[in-house]
């Protein structure tokens, strides 16, 4: 494994050399666990007013369509921030309504980009 050096730039501006070591996490991830990671980008901070939404509307900020390497992408960062222990949390502030408009949403986006996972959905 190969140290790499250069420099990285702090809060203040100041530039302070530094080492690294640049490494590779397989991740084997299933459907539930997709969908988890993008709840927790698109649902985790969302707050309502009961009296202005409706359960089944969709979030503006929800995308229609995501690549398959845009949700890797999401559910890599949401992972590293939360954790596998407290990926679920986003689910806390919604109503048991919200959460299975939630699911059904985030997995129809997770098995547009990836086909081969219908049918394995819950």
């Amino acid at each position: 494994m190969r140290v790499r050096t250069g420099f990285s730039e702090y809060g203040d501006g100041e530039k302070r050399p530094c080492a690294w070591v640049k490494t590779a996490v397989p991740y084997e991830w299933e459907l539930d666990h997709l969908v988890y990671g993008l709840g927790s980008r698109y649902f985790r901070d969302v707050v309502t007013e009961d009296d202005e939404l409706l359960e089944s509307d969709r979030p503006e900020e929800l995308p229609e369509s995501i690549t398959a390497a845009g949700i890797l992408g999401i559910c890599r960062d949401e992972y590293r921030e939360w954790g596998t222990n407290n990926i679920s949390t986003w689910t806390d502030e919604l109503s048991e309504r919200r959460m299975e408009f939630a699911f059904k949403w985030l997995k129809a986006l997770v098995i547009e980009a990836f086909p081969a996972m219908k049918g394995y959905d819950r």
